[in-house]
């Protein structure tokens, strides 16, 4: 079995192979999945305490109380996926640069002989637009993807950071970010365009996606969320699926610019339920998968790799 360096802090659990566990710790999330050997998902939990929102001096002790409730559990492993190799996380790792297969993500694991935590390198980009891109997490999830649909070379993952990855096989080749979450989040509790209404309403989303795809200028489109209620055709309470039509509308409309072929949209329901509309908008033809289906086809793909070489080594 190849072995990197240890992190210098590990959990406490008896290792035998019975159960592994997936640690998802994002920007703003923090999932857990308990699972047995086939990968099939036996308990799950998930709260808002992600990376962002917790000191770096913290975070262990954190994990290690929400590990705690499966302590009684045999742990073969421990896959540690996203944020926690940042430079924001208690575990900061280098990153794997492009292009990259799940292989060379193995040689970038942090993980120890003796222990069962394997903490999952990002990847680098040598973006010819913004210099320099990254990702931490949505890797494996791209690589599952490409597993799920090997047909489809892109994949779009939705989030805070919204990362439209180009893989095939499992191999990433390249990769764009878009800030649409974080952005879209910023205006509605910050701007002057700020609603704390939060109400879905389909029409005015799919309203916000013509509108962006109309005018391209995503600086300049904005500010018709003020005039529309300046002019009442529009209320308060429109604010939010209004300016998320314009926001992920503005996504796709650069993106279609880079990809014209089949999309699998990857993400939670909601969120896959609005790129789908997106997509629909944009004439893209699409598959879908959910972020877990996604997080359990990398990391049980990485995980046989490492299996695979540990036998080939003994």
């Amino acid at each position: 079995m190849i072995v990197k360096k240890s992190p210098a802090k590990t959990l406490s659990l008896i290792v035998d192979a019975s159960k592994i566990i997936i640690v998802d710790w994002g920007t703003s999330s923090f999932r857990r999945y308990l699972l047995d050997l086939s990968f099939t998902c036996l308990e799950k939990s998930e709260c808002g305490t992600g990376i962002s929102t917790i000191a770096t001096g913290e975070q262990k002790a954190f994990l290690d109380a929400e590990l705690s409730e499966w302590k009684h559990h045999t742990i073969s492993a421990v896959y540690l996926v996203g944020m926690v190799t940042s430079n924001l996380g208690f575990l900061p790792g280098d990153y794997v640069k492009l292009p990259a297969r799940a292989h060379d993500l193995i040689q970038g694991i942090m993980m120890n002989k003796s222990r069962p935590l394997r903490v999952i390198p990002g990847v680098s980009y040598a973006s010819p637009t913004i210099g320099f891109d990254v990702i931490r997490g949505e890797e494996t999830l791209a690589i599952g993807a490409s597993i799920l649909h090997p047909e489809v070379g892109c994949v779009c993952l939705p989030g805070t950071h919204s990362k439209w990855v180009w893989v095939e096989n499992d191999c990433i080749k390249h990769f764009q970010t878009m800030m649409t979450g974080e952005v879209f989040a910023l205006l509605r509790k910050h701007s002057i365009l700020r609603s704390d209404l939060t109400t879905w309403n389909e029409k005015l989303f799919l309203e916000g996606l013509q509108d962006s795809k109309n005018n391209a200028n995503l600086l300049h489109a904005l500010f018709a969320v003020r005039t529309k209620q300046l002019s009442k055709s529009h209320t308060q309470e429109d604010t939010y699926s209004y300016l998320s039509g314009l926001m992920i509308g503005s996504e796709f409309c650069h993106m279609q610019m880079q990809y014209s072929g089949i999309l699998h949209i990857c993400c939670d329901e909601d969120l896959g339920h609005a790129y789908g509309l997106a997509a629909d908008v944009f004439g893209i033809k699409y598959v879908q998968s959910s972020s877990w289906q996604a997080l359990f086809a990398g990391i049980a793909h990485i995980h046989h790799l490492i299996e695979a070489e540990g036998n080939n080594e003994s």
